[in-house]
């Protein structure tokens, strides 16, 4: 079975597919920062080397997935435990959105091939129409 279900095909369009994407590539670094942050009593400085990207992705994701003022969410980042439990939280909601779009979410974010195939498709029958 595709990653992208036979019974439902999402139909969007190629503005809500971008956004998609770039919510699934946002998602996929917030993960790995999670498991970064979590990682961090093993190694300390993993701390100072992971908190620009946690900043970086905390900002990116919230503002592709339009959810409250990215630079909240980004100054977040800075306070610990709930750094982590926003990045979570973050992760949370974009997963929510990709799977209300019909593709499917997977421990290590959104099947990000599928949402291309569908954009690449969408922007090819986008310039079709507009040929014609």
């Amino acid at each position: 079975m595709n990653a992208v279900s036979e019974s439902k095909q999402p139909s969007l369009d190629l503005e809500s597919l971008t956004r998609l994407q770039r919510v699934a590539r946002a998602q996929r670094g917030v993960l790995i920062c999670v498991v970064a942050t979590l990682a961090w009593p093993l190694f300390q400085p993993l701390f100072l080397i992971v908190l620009p990207f946690r900043i970086f992705f905390a900002y990116r994701l919230a503002s592709a997935s339009r959810i409250g003022y990215p630079p909240i969410w980004a100054a977040a980042m800075f306070i610990p435990f709930l750094d982590i439990l926003m990045l979570l939280l973050l992760a949370q909601h974009s997963s929510r959105l990709i799977r209300e779009a019909g593709f499917s979410v997977g421990l290590t974010g959104a099947d990000l091939p599928a949402i291309e195939a569908a954009l690449a498709d969408a922007s090819t029958a986008s310039s079709t129409t507009c040929a014609e």
